[in-house]
């Protein structure tokens, strides 16, 4: 079983990957966020193989990267995907211990599948070729 903690700063999106996770039979949430300083919570309690967090910073809040780059460096065996809408800098993500980046509209099929290739210990960054 994939366990996957979810942290989005967006309500709707966190629903919908809910619906397309909890449908998937080797798949479940284990938990969900809304801010960084939540997912280095989760990553603590309830360990998931898998955490996605968003790339949005709200203001006067913890930044993404740094939460990432403590996950790793507490958690290592939690593999962190980020998820935005904005182009990132890969190799800051692999310096602090990202597995991978999914656009937030990426397909359901797409997405499934960005997961389970980070489970397998593949890095998968989504880029658009111009």
């Amino acid at each position: 079983m994939i366990r996957i903690a979810v942290v989005h700063e967006e309500d709707g999106l966190r629903k919908k990957l809910r619906a397309l996770i909890s449908a998937i039979p080797d798949m479940e949430i284990v938990g969900e966020g809304r801010v960084a300083l939540d997912a280095i919570d989760l990553a603590w309690k309830v360990k998931p193989n898998v955490l996605l967090l968003s790339t949005k910073t709200i203001p006067g809040r913890m930044d993404s990267f740094v939460a990432a780059g403590r996950i790793h460096e507490e958690s290592p065996d939690v593999n962190i995907i980020l998820l935005g809408e904005e182009e990132i800098d890969i190799g800051r993500c692999l310096d602090i211990g990202v597995k991978g980046y999914i656009p937030t509209d990426c397909s359901g099929d797409g997405f499934l599948n960005r997961i389970r290739c980070v489970v397998k210990r593949y890095e998968y960054f989504f880029v658009s070729v111009r």
